[in-house]
């Protein structure tokens, strides 16, 4: 039966594009997220489900912003603790071209035997509800002293409006 809420679509896409894609038979793997990924991650599944997957511990790299996540992994990579086999990377919203160029030149890449997009940069809560997850948006949008960063705001929530519509497989015609 196919999934029909969001919280069930999101999940399933979690399972199938990301733990499931990487996952070989009496293999454990270690799942290292930022922390919007993790509240993604903890809206759709419970540890217990994580666990019965093969994943044995989630860790938290404590980095939002893409950049410093790239450079959070470059950096992970170059010290003598990492004892990690391999590393399967995905992004939960686009990676820019400079980081991700960044990403193929350094040590790590060694190391990277997958790297993909998901575009996942909303929270689904319930089946029919969700949250684009930016508290100082409307302050962003109609601050006179915050002019500049209208466009920028605009743009960003758009594009989570627009991942969102492309998980459930709606396309609206907006006029």
């Amino acid at each position: 039966m196919a999934p029909s809420g969001l919280e069930e679509v999101v999940g399933e896409k979690i399972l199938s594009g990301v733990i499931q894609s990487v996952k070989k038979d009496g293999k454990w793997k270690v799942l290292i997220m930022d922390h919007p990924s993790i509240h993604i991650l903890s809206s759709c599944y419970k540890m217990s489900d994580i666990l019965a997957e093969g994943i044995t511990i989630v860790e938290d790299i404590n980095k939002c912003p893409t950049e410093k996540l790239v450079q959070a992994l470059i950096n992970f990579r170059g010290t003598p603790t990492f004892t990690y086999k391999a590393a399967h990377i995905f992004f939960t919203d686009t990676c820019p071209e400079p980081l991700f160029s960044e990403l193929g030149h350094s040590c790590l890449a060694k190391v990277v035997k997958m790297l993909k997009e998901i575009h996942f940069a909303f929270l689904p809560y319930e089946a029919q509800v969700f949250s684009l997850d930016v508290p100082h948006s409307t302050y962003n949008l109609y601050c006179p002293f915050r002019a500049g960063e209208q466009a920028w705001q605009l743009e960003a929530l758009a594009q989570q409006i627009a991942m969102l519509c492309a998980t459930l497989e709606e396309y609206p015609v907006i006029r």
